[in-house]
């Protein structure tokens, strides 16, 4: 495996469990508009793929298109207002990037609006030294398209194969394989242990500790051993 310097994270689901906030914003919407109100497990396997689609799978294609316009629009500044009022780091989070390599590059990519990705970044890791911190942003396509996970590998000068990519879908790990990077899963988010290794997860963590210990094992030892140390 060639020596990785950089991990760019997922955020919902891998970072942050924020299905309370997600669905609360939805929920608000669509009883404006008639809509069935979701549970917060009826929201787990729709997250991932951006928030316009969340609301389509949500409405269960019982809008037209007008409506769905409207009510993805009505989600999105709702979500604006109030990104952060149950979302919390999972369990294990803090320490891990307490114990992440200083000369480690950081990163975050995720498929929710840019403007709140970025809110519930500064929210809750305020103190993480992230190099970028991207949502969906208009034109660049969502993941699993590599494009944008690729965009922020190249601004920092470094290519895919430096790099590895965390996340807790499928999406992620297909994301990972389309650009290049290393698949690591994680299983306390979203979704299943299964979908990830279908999707081309070359490693899949089941806590944030086992995490930091795959990172440590492959990426500082790998350190100490080129430095002579």
């Amino acid at each position: 495996m060639p020596q990785i310097v950089a991990v760019i994270f997922d955020l919902d689901g891998t970072l942050v469990n924020s299905l309370e906030d997600i669905s609360a914003s939805v929920n608000h919407v669509l009883k404006g508009l008639g809509c069935r109100s979701l549970s917060v497990e009826e929201y787990r396997p729709l997250v991932g793929w951006g928030l316009r689609q969340l609301v389509a799978s949500a409405a269960d294609r019982t809008l037209t298109e007008p409506e769905w316009d409207g009510a993805y629009q009505a989600v999105l500044n709702r979500y604006r207002e109030l990104p952060v009022i149950n979302s919390s780091l999972y369990e294990g989070i803090p320490e891990l990037f307490k114990k992440m390599p200083h000369t480690l590059s950081l990163g975050i990519l995720s498929n929710k609006e840019h403007q709140v990705a970025q809110a519930v970044v500064k929210t809750l890791m305020p103190t993480v030294p992230f190099r970028s911190v991207w949502g969906a942003r208009p034109g660049v396509p969502h993941k699993p398209d590599p494009t944008a996970l690729r965009e922020m590998i190249y601004s920092w000068g470094l290519n895919p194969q430096q790099t590895a990519f965390v996340g807790d879908s499928g999406v992620d790990m297909q994301t990972a394989v389309n650009a290049g990077c290393l698949a690591l899963g994680v299983a306390w988010g979203f979704r299943p242990r299964e979908e990830l290794e279908n999707a081309g997860a070359k490693e899949i963590f089941h806590d944030p500790h086992h995490l930091s210990l795959w990172l440590e094992e492959n990426i500082l030892q790998k350190e100490l051993t080129s430095t002579g140390n």
